[in-house]
């Protein structure tokens, strides 16, 4: 499937891929994050443990999953934050953040790729399943329309996303439909 190059064409797919019952594999292969004016995006979801689990990356080889990875380990974090307390989460500037806000991730990040965050809860029936974070390699704010495409994005995930969450591994390597297992052991979230 080559990937769309519009906004546009990305959710006419995405409600394609809900309307025909299919989950977030289907739509592995998009480069979203890239028409968002983000480099990467991650997709966390609540497991029945409680906690949660990172479910879709893109790219899947990028550097979300270690993102995701160091706030699962350390703790806080711009995902985590947004789950907790049910609101958007942007910095545009992680060198800038007030450190007390995410004491430890905040050191951890900026020694990746990531300069900017943005989180939002992924919110279905009232309550709170998950996370889109998406993440830039360089300081900035989105624009307003990246922000407003970041959000109908957001929405149009939402009915892929209970089909997507009890699907086996595929592993961690760069291959397979975008969809893994990502952690066995859990810390909770909430």
């Amino acid at each position: 499937m080559t990937p769309p190059d519009d906004i546009e064409a990305v959710l006419a797919r995405l409600h394609r891929a809900a309307s025909d019952g299919q989950h977030l594999g289907a739509v592995a292969s998009l480069r979203i994050a890239g028409l968002l004016g983000l480099d990467f995006l991650t997709i966390d979801l609540i497991n029945s443990a409680g906690t949660l689990e990172l479910v879709w990356c893109d790219p899947v080889d990028g550097p979300g999953p270690e993102l995701d990875d160091l706030q699962y380990t350390l703790g806080d974090g711009p995902t985590l934050e947004a789950v907790q307390h049910g609101y958007t989460v942007s910095e545009p500037d992680l060198a800038t953040t007030d450190q007390a806000r995410w004491p430890l991730f905040l050191p951890a990040a900026m020694r990746s790729p990531a300069r900017a965050v943005i989180a939002a809860p992924l919110q279905a029936d009232g309550a709170t399943v998950g996370a889109l974070t998406g993440y830039r390699a360089t300081p900035g704010a989105l624009t307003a329309s990246q922000a407003r495409d970041f959000q109908r994005v957001r929405q149009a995930l939402l009915p892929l996303l209970p089909r997507s969450a009890p699907l086996v591994a595929t592993g961690g390597s760069g291959g397979g439909d975008g969809l893994r297992r990502y952690r066995d052991g859990f810390v909770r979230v909430m």
